[in-house]
């Protein structure tokens, strides 16, 4: 299963990058109004994938409950998910960071973020061993 998570991470993370470079060309993000919505959902999936990958590797586990397979993968994307959010107001990618407006995006970020982990947690308990 592993091979293959590898394989789709990869095709994944891919697609993201050309994703995230045809925004910074077209500035996607501010014109296209689902945009942000898919490039959170996807890179949460990726961050997922990620945490996954790791925590298999480190603590060497092929078989885990539900719960903790999506606990781990579901907080680990959030973790990462808020490190982003400080990420880009550290470095100045948002205009404010005390409208409603950019309270209401961060949550919806997080809330994608989180999908996309909690999608990979439960596909892979479900799916894993066909995977």
């Amino acid at each position: 299963m592993y091979t293959k998570l590898r394989k789709v991470l990869f095709g994944l993370l891919v697609l993201i990058l050309v994703l995230y470079l045809l925004d910074a060309k077209f500035y996607l993000t501010w014109t296209v109004w689902w945009y942000d919505i898919v490039l959170h959902l996807l890179s949460g999936v990726a961050v997922g994938l990620i945490i996954l990958l790791l925590f298999q590797k480190i603590f060497n586990v092929a078989v885990w409950s539900i719960y903790r397979t999506v606990a781990i993968v579901v907080l680990g994307t959030l973790v990462v998910g808020i490190f982003w959010e400080i990420y880009e107001v550290y470095f100045g990618l948002v205009s404010s960071f005390s409208t409603p407006e950019y309270i209401n995006d961060t949550a919806s970020d997080l809330v994608f973020d989180v999908l996309g982990g909690l999608f990979v947690g439960l596909y892979t308990k479900k799916y894993g061993k066909k995977t």
